[in-house]
């Protein structure tokens, strides 16, 4: 289930500037900002925007967070993005944990 202590959290773990520079983006500090090019449109100038748990860019007017970034990398809705960065960075694993299976030490085959 989403909710917006999840969705927090999720922001929190990854922060939007480690997630662009997993996307090989260089930010560039800028006083509480970092900018890069634009990656939704053609823009020479680097004046999006990458700021703590959000992005913005002057140029085409676009405006989110790490889901709405990461749904749009991937092609897919919000929540498939949502669940996918959950996945990333272990946070279903907080409210559901999943249990690794343990070996049998009598037959040394693993149970679960």
């Amino acid at each position: 289930m989403m909710t917006e202590a999840l969705v927090r959290e999720l922001r929190r773990r990854l922060p939007l500037r480690t997630y662009f520079r997993w996307l090989g983006y260089r930010p560039k500090p800028q006083g509480k900002f970092f900018t890069i090019s634009c990656p939704f449109h053609s823009d020479l100038k680097e004046r999006f925007r990458i700021y703590d748990d959000y992005f913005e860019c002057p140029g085409c007017g676009l405006r989110g967070d790490i889901i709405i970034v990461h749904a749009r990398e991937r092609g897919c809705s919000y929540r498939e993005a949502y669940e996918e960065l959950c996945e990333l960075v272990c946070l279903k694993n907080d409210r559901d944990p999943v249990k690794s299976p343990t070996p049998d030490p009598r037959t040394n085959k693993t149970r679960g």
